[in-house]
């Protein structure tokens, strides 16, 4: 799952409305056969803080209607390469500085973190533009 996110990421692999099934090479870079598992580029803390922002205003606020969220999923710890104790740390820090409320490790959203909302659906258009850029077929 993590690969296809990180293809993704990378802008190797765009999602197209198509009548037909395509096949997709995922790439197995990121497989470390010396820890036989698989191994992401370390993040900064800032990039991590903007992900845990930005999952729990969509999670929760948006979709989740104010539904607790999982601040230190698998999943997030590995595609970030950080552990679940240091992802409760970032999600701590968030969380003394107002933008959400973190209970074990479930966080939702507070009014401080729904005002970043412009800047969150600027980073949406974006991702949406970029994935659109990287569709278009010359002729």
């Amino acid at each position: 799952m993590n690969s296809i996110r990180k293809t993704i990421d990378n802008g190797q692999l765009a999602f197209v409305k198509s009548g037909k099934l395509q096949p997709v090479h995922v790439t197995s870079r990121f497989y470390s056969f010396v820890a036989k598992k698989i191994q992401f580029p370390a993040q900064s803390e800032q990039d991590v803080k903007e992900m845990l922002k930005r999952r729990i205003f969509w999670l929760s606020a948006k979709t989740g209607k104010g539904a607790p969220v999982s601040v230190a999923h698998p999943y997030d710890c590995q595609y970030v390469n950080f552990s679940r104790e240091k992802m409760l740390e970032v999600a701590q820090q968030l969380a003394a500085e107002g933008l959400m409320n973190v209970e074990s490790e479930f966080a939702t959203a507070t009014a401080a973190l729904l005002k970043e909302e412009p800047a969150f659906v600027a980073a949406m258009l974006r991702g949406v533009e970029a994935g659109i850029a990287a569709n278009k077929v010359s002729a």
